[in-house]
């Protein structure tokens, strides 16, 4: 036994606990990303301009996502405690993932690559604006 969580470092990568680790951080940082671009919307809608609704939106989703981030961490975190090594493979990593993505992605790439982009942030492939004038979907 290894370590403060007594944790036997097996041979190699299980490929289940990689790909279930992928799926949870995948859901949760779309999850955290829908939020944040949901609310930026919201604020382009209400007349800001596009950095001042980024900025806006970051500021007033940060604690929100922080806390849901560590809400999440210390539950999935709890797995790290296990006997079984699966599951503490999967409570380290994913809690892992969730603290980059809260950190890192949600507070220095998003607004970053949304400041960059500026107005290409709203672009739409052709089909689906079709689409959207096909069911009459508009912006309030």
């Amino acid at each position: 036994m290894h370590g403060p969580l007594g944790y036997e470092p097996p041979d190699a990568i299980e490929l289940s606990s990689a790909l279930l680790v992928g799926a949870l951080a995948f859901g949760l940082s779309t999850d955290y990303g829908v939020f944040l671009l949901a609310r930026v919307k919201e604020l382009r809608d209400d007349g800001n301009d596009d950095p001042e609704a980024l900025s806006l939106a970051t500021q007033r989703t940060g604690g929100l996502i922080t806390a849901a981030a560590a809400l999440f961490v210390v539950a999935i975190g709890a797995l790290a405690t296990s006997t079984l090594v699966f599951l503490k493979e999967i409570g380290l990593a994913t809690a892992f993932a969730v603290i980059v993505d809260a950190t890192l992605v949600r507070v220095l790439l998003v607004p970053s690559l949304m400041r960059l982009l500026g107005a290409a942030n709203w672009w739409a492939p052709r089909p689906l604006r079709r689409l959207h004038d096909r069911l009459g979907v508009r912006e309030a």
